[in-house]
């Protein structure tokens, strides 16, 4: 049985398991508090453990009562390359005029800005294959040990239409 925590914010954001057990004398149990936060805010609750079949007068004493706390956040990502912006803010990766047949590679560097890791996708949409977008191996190698330490990067090509 699972036993449901209430918090200060009135909804079930914490949960305990097992909620109800029995141990036998000298030993231990193990149980897992989950954190699972439905709002960007932070959460507190008064978790109170008791021994069951105590008289009222005996179990006030008798009780271990502790607090538990989380914080519901989001993954915050942002542009550090390129710099140059659009008339609405927006990042634009501006590229030379070139002759047909060159090609000119630029960074694109993401920055995970948060405290929790961030998952993304990069998605590229163009009318035509004049653009390529790619991760170069290093930053292939971090995404593969999940592990992101500095800024990731992508490079545009321009390639002969």
């Amino acid at each position: 049985r699972r036993g449901l925590i209430a918090d200060d914010g009135g909804s079930d954001v914490f949960d305990i398991s097992p909620g109800r057990v029995t141990i036998p004398p000298y030993q231990h149990v193990y149980c897992t508090v989950t954190f699972a936060p439905s709002a960007f805010q932070n959460y507190s609750a008064i978790v109170e453990i008791n021994a069951e079949g105590l008289h009222q007068s005996i179990m006030k004493d008798r009780s271990l009562v502790f607090d538990i706390q989380g914080e519901g956040t989001l993954p915050t990502i942002s542009i550090r390359e390129p710099i140059k912006t659009t008339v609405k803010n927006q990042p634009v990766i501006q590229f030379n005029r070139l002759l047909l047949g060159q090609s000119q590679s630029k960074p694109l560097i993401i920055q995970n800005t948060g405290n929790i890791r961030a998952k993304i996708l990069v998605e590229m949409h163009t009318p035509d294959s004049s653009f390529t977008l790619y991760a170069p191996d290093d930053t292939l190698a971090m995404v593969v040990e999940g592990a992101v330490e500095k800024p990731a990067t992508a490079y545009g090509y321009f390639l002969p239409g």
